[in-house]
This record gives structure tokens, sequence and C-alpha cells, in this order.
């Protein structure tokens, strides 16, 4: 059977735009509300959102809702971050964007300066601001190391937002190259022909006794630390099936400062090689320290 459509009327002059909802649209809502981490769930940014669905889901059975609430889960990763931010500083910087308005702030205990924000964004469970400092140059903020001092009338140029667009940390040394890697096979995936093992892959075959996939790596220790999360059994340097396969899929339009140069993608592979190297050597030297505590 199909949902039954059960719709009803909102105070309008609360939600002007939102005249009647259906049984189907407030599920779909509170599902989607029960994927955002708990860690942010309740900020004030949040909250119109929430009295929105505590005043509709009243239309709603309480078996149902409690199926909702319980049958579907956001889980944290083992190792994610979190770093305690003041509230109020997000409700402020949330507005600012809103309105596309400049702020004077200070950082982790600074002099005082302005910025125009552009963006808050979450990297490994750590709330971050992009924004335009007052030499309209991009810069990534600590949300929690910011503290506002007060809003400007002032507002960015609509040239900055739209050149920023699809902009997070913007690490100049982290360029794009291609490479490859056989994974180990994953128990419970084995039923699956095609899932994605890495966010940049853009091929993946499964073999006898491991995946071969291809993928978009980047330089700087970023990419190298969390790269080895997975239980890699080999890495593939650059190769002309991974450039024309890029060709192919047009993989610079999404990352633009990729190369489709052998000499250059080669290049960047040795230089990740390295960051990767240095990185697994100070595992190793964790490792020994504590070989000679246990010994």
């Amino acid at each position: 059977m199909g949902w039954e459509v059960i719709r009803w009327r909102v105070n309008e002059k609360v939600l002007p735009y939102l005249v009647s909802i259906s049984d189907e649209e407030m599920v779909s809502l509170l599902t989607f509300a029960t994927f955002v981490p708990e860690t942010y769930r309740n900020l004030p940014i949040f909250s119109p959102f929430l009295e929105l669905l505590y005043r509709l889901n009243k239309r709603l059975d309480g078996k149902k809702k409690e199926l909702i609430e319980n049958s579907f889960v956001y889980e944290n990763q083992f190792l994610e971050k979190f770093v305690p931010f003041d509230q109020q500083t997000l409700v402020q910087v949330h507005r600012a964007l809103i309105k596309s308005k400049a702020l004077r702030v200070k950082y982790k205990g600074s002099d005082a300066f302005k910025i125009f924000p552009l963006k808050i964004f979450v990297y490994n469970g750590v709330l971050y601001l992009g924004a335009l400092k007052e030499n309209k140059t991009y810069r990534t903020y600590h949300l929690a190391g910011l503290k506002v001092l007060e809003e400007l009338d002032e507002t960015a140029s609509r040239f900055y937002r739209k050149r920023y667009e699809g902009v997070t940390f913007a690490i100049k040394d982290e360029e794009p190259f291609l490479f490859g890697v056989r994974v180990a096979l994953k128990e419970g995936m084995e039923y699956f022909s095609e899932f994605q093992m890495f966010p940049t892959q853009f091929f993946l075959r499964k073999e006898e006794e491991s995946y071969l996939i291809y993928l978009v790596g980047f330089l700087g220790s970023r990419f190298a630390s969390r790269f080895l999360v997975e239980e890699v059994l080999e890495i593939i340097p650059p190769s002309q099936e991974m450039t024309a396969m890029a060709k192919e899929k047009r993989l610079k339009e999404e990352y633009p400062a990729l190369s489709y140069s052998p000499k250059e993608n080669k290049r960047r592979f040795s230089l990740f090689v390295e960051e990767l190297r240095y990185f697994v050597e100070q595992r190793r030297k964790t490792l020994k320290k504590l070989e000679k505590k246990e010994g």
C-alpha cells in the first residue's frame, strides 16, 4: 500500500510559504532530522526547523514517530573530532552569512579585523568558517577560535562569492593527481559490484582477492594521514589508462587543478609517496616507544 496523503493547514503568519504538508512529507522531514549528528542537532540555528517539526509531528501517530526516531541513525566515526564553540558566535556568523554582511572579529586572541563570511562547513567533526579577509584573500577559521565583535553594513562582492563557491580549505599545496590502489576485499560487501570506498574514486573493479580502484589523491598531510584507514595492499602509480579514463569522465570539471600530463601526475604522486612514507615512519616510532615500555 502507498502512503495515505493527509493534508492540514499551518499558521500562515509564522510560515507564509508553507501552507500545507502531507503525511509523507512530514515523515521525510523527521527522517532527515535524524541524520543530523547529535552534536549539531540542538544548535540554535536549527531551532526554528526543530520547532516546526515539533508543531507538525503532533499530527503523526505516536508509534510512527517512535519508529522514525529509532530506525534512522547517524553513527559517528570512532575517531571523529569535536571542538566546543560558543553557540552565540555560530548564530552571529550564520546571520551575517544569510544577510551577506561583513563582521568585525578577533581570532584566537588577535587584534580585531574584518571578514566577509562565505560558508560554514564541517570536516572530521569540526566546524570551520570560510571567509574573505579585509584584503579579499580567502581564509579558513576554526569557528571555536572566533569572537564576533559586531556586524558591519558592508557586503562581499558577488564576484568573490562566485569565485569561492566550491572552496572549503583552499590549501594551495593540496594539488590533485591520479593514482590507483588495490584494497583488501571487504566482508559483507561481496554482493556489490559497485560501491564507493573513497570519495574521489572514479573506477572500481572487483578482482579475485582485492578491489582495483582508481582515484584522485591530494598532496599534503590531510589526505596522506587519512588514506591508510583502508587495508591497502598495493599503491599504483599514474598510468595512461587512468588519464584516459579521467578525460572521459571529465574530472577536471570537478577538480580544476587536476593535470592530465603524465609527467606532472608522476611528480605529484612522488611527493605524495614521500608524505606517506613520513607519516608511516612517525607511526613506527610511536610503536617502537610502546614496545620499549612494554619490554
